[in-house]
C-alpha cells in the first residue's frame, strides 16, 4: 500500500507553482476551475495564493472526483498519484474532506495578502531543519489575520512542506492532557510565536521518534477518529530476519513499506500456534526487532491481509509507525525470529525503558496512564493559570490595571481573554471589589523597608489602652498578608477534602432520572453518527443498537426506539429502566430473566428482557465515568482559588521578604503536589506550608532602576509576561484639534528605542483620558517631560530628539552669556556648551496641535533653532 505517495505529489507541485511564479499560479487556477465537476469545486476557496491553493486542493480531494487527476495535468506533474481505491478508508484520513482547520466558506487566507502569503510560501517550502527559515515578522502578521487561527496556517505549511511541518489542531489532543494544546496555541500568537510553534512541534516529534511529520499526523488523526489503540488492543512480536530460500534483514522494506510480511502459516500448527497471524487486528501493537536485542520499531497495526491457505509473500500487515528508533532492547524468552504473541511485552521493564515515550502513549490510548501522566493531567485541569506570574514592562502599560482582570479570570477558572470580553471593565472591577472584601484577593506594594515581619509573621508593639497597664507597651505576634491569606486558602482546600471524605464514607445518593437523561443524552450523540448506539459488547450474539431517543414535551427522556438486529418497531422505556436499573446494580447474580413483564402476564420475563439487561450494562459503564450536577452554589461547590497581588515585586529586598518561604512557592513544593513542604516558622514555631489553590501575581516596571536586583530565585520561580506600549489602543485618540495620539506615541518610542532601550518607552495609559488640547498639554508637562527627564538623566539634548525638537525644550549657546557679561572668559566654561529649558507652562505653544503634531511629522527647523533673545523661553 503506497501510503505516503502524496508526500511527493504536494513536493513537487510546491516546485511547480514556485518555478512557474505569480501569474502563472493564477492562470492555472483557472484552468483547475473549468477543468473541475461542478460539484467538486466551490470558487470562493480557491484564492490566489499558494497557501489557499493548497487549502483548497486538500478540502475538495474525494475518492472519485478527479480534482487530483486535474491538478496533475494542468501543472505536469510528474509523481505518481495517490490511488484511492488501494488507500480504502485510510483515503479519508489523508485527504479528510472537511478538516477542522481548513473548512471555511472561502479562500482560506484573506485576499490582499499576496506577498507574505508567497514569502510563507517559500519559506514553508525550504524549510529543514538545519535552516526553518520562517521569520517571525511574517509569522506575527500571518497570525494576525482575520479569522486565521493556529491550525489553520500550520496546516497550510504542512501541506506544503509535510516532511517538516506539523499541523497544531485536536488530532494532537490524543497525547497530551486537556489544556495542553490550548495554552500552546495562546503562546503560538505570542511575540515570540514561531519559536513557540517549533518549541510544540519538538514535544509532539519526542514522542515519535524518527517518524515523519507527515507519519505522526496520519497516525494522530487516524487515532482521534478511531480510537483503534484501546483497551482491548493485544501486544506481538514480529523478527525482520528470514531463513531459508528467503535468507536476508527486511527491515528496510518493513519500514519503507509500513508493513510486516507475513507470508503464509510457516510453522503453525494447532497445539502450538507459533505464527498467529490471524489475530493481528486494527489498533494492535507490534515490536518489531531483529534477534532478542536489538529493537527496530513499533507500530500499530492498520491492516491484516493474511490468509491461512498456502503462501504469498505478498500478503502483509500494515501499519503505522509510532517509533522507528533503534535501540537495545534486552528482551528475553523471545524468539529470534518469527512472529509470536508477547503478552508480557507492557510488563517488560526492558522494554518500557528502551521505548519509554512510545510506552506511555500506549498505556494512555488503553487506558493505563500512569500516575504521574495522571497528576499532570489534574494539575492540568486544577491550574489554568500559572501560579506565580509576574506582569512586566515600561511605566504606563497597564501592569497594575490588568491584575484585576488576572484575579477574576484565576478565580473564576476562565481565560483573561474570556473575563475582559464578558464582563467589560465595571464588571471585572464590580467582582474583583467582591473577591478582595471576602478575602480571595490580597494586596500589597513592595518597597525598600518591607520586611518579613510585614510579609510572613513578627512581633510587634501594641499599646495597652486598657487603663491597667498605665499605657505600657506589650508585644504580640501578628500575622503578614502572606501567611495570613495562605492560611485561608489552606483551610478552604481542607474543608473540601474533609467534606468529600464524608460524602464518600456515607451511603452514595444520585438521581436516577438525572444519570438516565445525561445517559440519553450521551445516546443521542452516537445515534445521530448514523451507526447507532451499540447495546452489544464483543462477546455478545445479538448485534441490537438504540437508533432513536424520544423525548417528553419537557424535554425529558422518554424511551429508546431499538434497531440493528431488531427489526421490528421495538422500544425500552423510561418505567422498567427506572424499575429495575437500581435492582441490577444492588442485587447478587441478577440476570436478564429477572427482568419482569411491566403487566400481569404468564410470561416469566420481559419481552424485550435481553435488550434491557444489556442497556443496563452500558449505563453501568456510563455512570463509572458520570457525575452528578453539583449541588451547592457555584461559590460552596469545591476549592477556591485565592490571589496575592504584589505590586512593585522587584523594588522590595526579596531574601529579606520571603526568606526560606522562597522554596515554598514552587509549584511542585506547594500543599497538594507530589512533593509538598513544610517549614516551621520562626517566630511562632508552626509547621507553614503554600498551597496550590493561592496564586501569585506581581508587577514590575522594567525603567526601575532596582530591576538589576531582582533575585534570581524569585526570576526561576515566577512566569513573566511581558506588557508592552500600544500606540494603536482604543482608549488612545486619534483626532484632537488634527492631533493623532496613536501616532504621536509610536514615533516617541521609535525615538526612545533608538536613543535608550525598549524597556524605557512611554506606556499607552498616559493618554488614556485625553480628549482636548488642555489635558494634552497637562500630560506632556506634568507627566511625559518629567519621565523623559528621568529617563535620560536630564539629558537635554536627548529629550529634544524624542520630541522632534517641537520647540517645546528651547537651546542658548553658553557664549551668548559671556557676551552679554554674565561671565568672564574662563577655561573653566565651554563657550561651545548649550543650555537647555522648557517652556514656561503659559507659553501658547502648548496650546497649539501644530506643536504636537511636529513631533510625529518631519522635524521643525525654525523652531529648533537657537534663540538669541535674552529671557525667550520663560
Amino acid at each position: 500500500m503506497k501510503m505516503y505517495h502524496w508526500v511527493a505529489w504536494h513536493r513537487e507541485l510546491a516546485r511547480k507553482i514556485a518555478e512557474g511564479g505569480r501569474d502563472d499560479l493564477v492562470e492555472k487556477i483557472g484552468q483547475v476551475a473549468d477543468k473541475a465537476p461542478e460539484q467538486a469545486l466551490d470558487p470562493a476557496k480557491l484564492g490566489k495564493d499558494p497557501l489557499s491553493f493548497f487549502g483548497f486542493l486538500r478540502d475538495s480531494q474525494s475518492k472519485s472526483n478527479g480534482v487530483c487527476e486535474i491538478v496533475q495535468e494542468v501543472f505536469g506533474l510528474e509523481a505518481e498519484l495517490p490511488d484511492p481505491e488501494e488507500l480504502g478508508e485510510l483515503w479519508d484520513i489523508i485527504f479528510p474532506s472537511a478538516s477542522e482547520s481548513l473548512s471555511r466558506e472561502g479562500a482560506m487566507f484573506p485576499v490582499g495578502n499576496d506577498d507574505l502569503l508567497w514569502r510563507l510560501f517559500e519559506q514553508a517550502r525550504q524549510a529543514t531543519e538545519d535552516n526553518p527559515d520562517i521569520k517571525q515578522e511574517d509569522w506575527e502578521v500571518a497570525m494576525g489575520m482575520d479569522g486565521i487561527e493556529v491550525g489553520t496556517l500550520t496546516q497550510a505549511l504542512f501541506l506544503v512542506n509535510p516532511n517538516f511541518f506539523l499541523p497544531i489542531d485536536s488530532a494532537i489532543d490524543v497525547c497530551f492532557p486537556e489544556g495542553w494544546r490550548k495554552e500552546k496555541e495562546a503562546k503560538i500568537k505570542g511575540s515570540e510565536g514561531y519559536e513557540e510553534y517549533s518549541t510544540a512541534r519538538g514535544e509532539i516529534e519526542e514522542l515519535f521518534p524518527e517518524c515523519e511529520p507527515y507519519e505522526i499526523y496520519t497516525f494522530l488523526r487516524w487515532q482521534k477518529d478511531k480510537e483503534a489503540v484501546n483497551e482491548a488492543s493485544n501486544f506481538f512480536q514480529v523478527g525482520t530476519q528470514a531463513h531459508g530460500d528467503k535468507r536476508g534483514d527486511f527491515w528496510s522494506d518493513f519500514k519503507d513499506g509500513n508493513c510486516v510480511f507475513v507470508g503464509g502459516p510457516g510453522g503453525q500448527n494447532k497445539e502450538n500456534p507459533l505464527y498467529p497471524l490471524e489475530k493481528p487486528n486494527l489498533g494492535d501493537i507490534i515490536l518489531v526487532r531483529t534477534g532478542i536485542t536489538s529493537g527496530k520499531a513499533i507500530a500499530v497495526v492498520l491492516k491484516n491481509e493474511y490468509k491461512p491457505t498456502g503462501f504469498n509473500e505478498e500478503r502483509k500487515i500494515y501499519v503505522l509507525w509510532i517509533n522507528k528508533k533503534q535501540t537495545n532492547l534486552g528482551l528475553k524468552n523471545l524468539r529470534p525470529h518469527g512472529f509470536c504473541e508477547a503478552e508480557k511485552m507492557s510488563l517488560d521493564k526492558a522494554f518500557e525503558e528502551s521505548y519509554k515515550a512510545s510506552f506511555k502513549l500506549i498505556a494512555k490510548w488503553r487506558g493505563q496512564a500512569n500516575e504521574d501522566r495522571q497528576q499532570a493531567e489534574e494539575n492540568t485541569m486544577k491550574h489554568p493559570h500559572p501560579l506565580n506570574t509576574i506582569l512586566y514592562g515600561p511605566p504606563g502599560t497597564g501592569k497594575t490595571y490588568n491584575t484585576s482582570h488576572y484575579a477574576v479570570a484565576i478565580i473564576k477558572g476562565e481565560s483573561v481573554e474570556d473575563v475582559k470580553k464578558d464582563y467589560g471593565d465595571e464588571g471585572v472591577k464590580k467582582r474583583f471589589d467582591g473577591y478582595r472584601d471576602n478575602g480571595q484577593i490580597e494586596i500589597v506594594t513592595f518597597h525598600q523597608n518591607y520586611a518579613y515581619e510585614d510579609f510572613i509573621e513578627g512581633i510587634r508593639p501594641v499599646l495597652d489602652e486598657d487603663g491597667a497597664g498605665d499605657g505600657e507597651v506589650k508585644y504580640e505576634l501578628r500575622e503578614g498578608t502572606f501567611k495570613r491569606i495562605s492560611v485561608q486558602a489552606d483551610n478552604n482546600r481542607k474543608q473540601v477534602a474533609k467534606n468529600m471524605e464524608q460524602a464518600e464514607s456515607e451511603s452514595e445518593i444520585w438521581d436516577i432520572d438525572e444519570l438516565l437523561q445525561a445517559f440519553a443524552i450521551s445516546v443521542q450523540d452516537e445515534t445521530e453518527t448514523g451507526e447507532g448506539f451499540k447495546l452489544f459488547s464483543e462477546d455478545d450474539k445479538s448485534r441490537a443498537t438504540i437508533t432513536e431517543v424520544s423525548w417528553e414535551k419537557e424535554g425529558m427522556f422518554a424511551s429508546f426506539q431499538l434497531g440493528g438486529s431488531v427489526k421490528s418497531p421495538q422500544k425500552l422505556t423510561k418505567k422498567v429502566i427506572e424499575r429495575d436499573y437500581n435492582h441490577f446494580l444492588t442485587k447478587e447474580n441478577f440476570e436478564a430473566k429477572d427482568i419482569k413483564p411491566t403487566q400481569k402476564s404468564d410470561r416469566k420475563q420481559h419481552g424485550h428482557a435481553l435488550w434491557y439487561f444489556l442497556l443496563f450494562k452500558r449505563m453501568q459503564e456510563f455512570q463509572a465515568g458520570w457525575q452528578p450536577e453539583p449541588r451547592p452554589s457555584e461559590e460552596e461547590e469545591g476549592i477556591k482559588n485565592y490571589v496575592l497581588i504584589i505590586d512593585e515585586i522587584n523594588r522590595g529586598n526579596i531574601a529579606k521578604i520571603f526568606g526560606e518561604l522562597i522554596t515554598l512557592i514552587e509549584d511542585s513544593r506547594r500543599l497538594g503536589r507530589t512533593e509538598e513542604t513544610e517549614v516551621t516558622l520562626p517566630y511562632s514555631g508552626k509547621s507553614f506550608g503554600v498551597p496550590d489553590n493561592l496564586y501569585i501575581i506581581g508587577t514590575m516596571n522594567t525603567a526601575d532602576r532596582s530591576i538589576a536586583l531582582l533575585d534570581t530565585a524569585l526570576r526561576r520561580r515566577f512566569e513573566f509576561k511581558e506588557m508592552m506600549p500600544e500606540s494603536t489602543h482604543p482608549k488612545i485618540e486619534t483626532n484632537i484639534e488634527g492631533v493623532d495620539l496613536q501616532k504621536l506615541l509610536e514615533k516617541m518610542n521609535e525615538r526612545i528605542r533608538i536613543l535608550f532601550d525598549r524597556e524605557h518607552q512611554i506606556g499607552h495609559t498616559y493618554f488614556f483620558g485625553v480628549k482636548d488640547m488642555k489635558s494634552l498639554k497637562k500630560v506632556f508637562q506634568n507627566r511625559i517631560i518629567p519621565l523623559l527627564q528621568e529617563y535620560f538623566y536630564d539629558n537635554w539634548e536627548n529629550i529634544n530628539l524624542v520630541l522632534n525638537q517641537n520647540g517645546f525644550i528651547r537651546s542658548k549657546s553658553i557664549d551668548k552669556f559671556i557676551d552679554s557679561g554674565l561671565f568672564k572668559k574662563s577655561e573653566l566654561i565651554d563657550e561651545q556648551g548649550k543650555i537647555y529649558e522648557i517652556l514656561s507652562e503659559d507659553d501658547e505653544s502648548w496650546n497649539e496641535p501644530q506643536s504636537y503634531i511636529n513631533i510625529y511629522e518631519g522635524s521643525n527647523d525654525a523652531q529648533s533653532q537657537e534663540q538669541n533673545e535674552p529671557g525667550n523661553g520663560g
